[in-house]
């Protein structure tokens, strides 16, 4: 595939998946030998691990969104810059939800090969959603060790 091609897998990817929580369309996109390189903690490989990332994120984020900043293709090498906002209505990793909005940054470094990812990686900043959550909050509600002792 061309360049241009995968700037597209790239936006329709992020629309239907993400956008539109459309977890069928990961089949669409993502190659069965699809390798995550920085999957969730306990997340299957492949593009059923993909699939349930996705789901756990928009449970606790229902109204997640990510809007595309920059999308940079050479050959068969796809970056791109997002941004991921949403609200925090379920559980997240063992976080109680919060009601908080986000708004963070991210960028995906991808390998896309016969119109589909076979490779991932990705940054998020995940200080920033972690604070924006306040986080914290949950932290004080649970006794020290000197508290419970």
């Amino acid at each position: 595939m061309s360049a241009q091609e995968n700037k597209g897998l790239v936006s329709k990817a992020i629309e239907e998946v993400w956008n539109q929580g459309n977890l069928e369309a990961v089949n669409r996109y993502f190659a069965e030998h699809y390798v995550d390189h920085t999957p969730l903690p306990g997340q299957d490989p492949g593009p059923e691990g993909y699939k349930q990332a996705v789901a756990l994120i928009r449970a606790a984020f229902p109204d997640l969104h990510l809007t595309l900043d920059d999308v940079i293709a050479e050959e068969d090498k796809v970056s791109f810059r997002y941004t991921m906002s949403g609200t925090h209505q379920g559980e997240f990793m063992g976080m109680t939800p919060t009601g908080r909005a986000f708004s963070v940054a991210g960028m995906i470094f991808a390998r896309a090969a016969e119109g589909k990812f076979t490779d991932r990686w990705a940054i998020l900043d995940t200080i920033s959603l972690m604070q924006q959550l306040d986080v914290s909050a949950q932290a004080d509600t649970h006794p020290s060790a000197e508290e419970a002792g």
